[in-house]
C-alpha cells in the first residue's frame, strides 16, 4: 500500500490501527544522501523562508563551524533553492567560503518542500530538554574550559553550586 501523497511511501503499522510513521518502500530512499560541494554563489535563498536569525546566532554558528568544521549540509532543491540551512548559508558567505556541503532533495513536490522547510525548523524548536542531563553536560564542558557560548549557551545556563559554609572559614 502506498501513500496518496507519495507512491514510494508505505505506511508502517503498529499495534494500533492508525499508522504512526511512514517508511519508504524503495530501499534507495533509505540510503544516505550524497553530500556534494556546491559553489556558495550558486545557491538561492528561499524567498518564503519564515525563520529569522539575529547577529548573535550568526556569530555563534560561525564559531561552531570554525570549532567543529562543517558537519551539517545545506539542503537544496533541484534549482539549488535552500530548503534547510539558510543561517549556515549566510555564515558561509560571511566566511568567504567558495563552496559548501549540500544535499539535493530533488524528489520533493512543491508542497513537500514547503512542509520540509517549515518542519525542519519547527520540530527542533518544539523539543524539550532533560534539565538534569543538560546541566550535567554544560557543567562538564564548562569545567574543562570549553566556551559554551560557541554552542549558543551562556554561563547563565550553568548551575552554580553554592560554596559550602565550611570552605569560607
Amino acid at each position: 500500500m502506498t501513500s496518496p501523497n507519495n507512491p514510494a511511501i508505505e505506511p508502517v503499522a503498529t499495534n494500533s490501527q492508525a499508522p504512526l510513521a511512514a517508511m519508504p518502500a524503495d530501499p534507495q530512499i533509505m540510503n544516505h544522501p550524497r553530500i556534494e560541494q556546491l559553489p556558495t554563489s550558486s545557491l538561492r535563498e528561499n524567498p518564503n523562508n519564515a525563520r529569522t536569525h539575529d547577529e548573535k546566532q550568526y556569530t555563534s554558528l560561525e564559531a561552531a563551524v570554525r570549532k567543529f568544521g562543517w558537519l551539517v549540509p545545506i539542503v537544496v532543491d533541484a534549482n539549488l533553492m535552500i530548503l534547510a540551512g539558510n543561517a549556515r548559508y549566510e555564515v558561509a558567505k560571511r566566511m568567504g567560503l567558495e563552496t559548501v556541503p549540500c544535499i539535493r532533495a530533488d524528489h520533493l513536490s512543491e508542497t513537500d518542500k514547503r512542509a520540509f522547510a517549515l518542519g525542519e525548523n519547527r520540530l527542533a524548536e518544539i523539543s524539550g530538554w532533560n534539565p538534569e542531563l543538560l546541566q550535567k553536560e554544560l557543567d562538564a564542558l564548562f569545567n574543562v574550559g570549553f566556551e559554551i557560548e560557541t554552542i549558543g549557551f551562556s554561563t547563565k545556563d550553568l548551575t552554580i553550586a553554592p560554596v559550602p559554609q565550611d570552605a569560607e572559614e
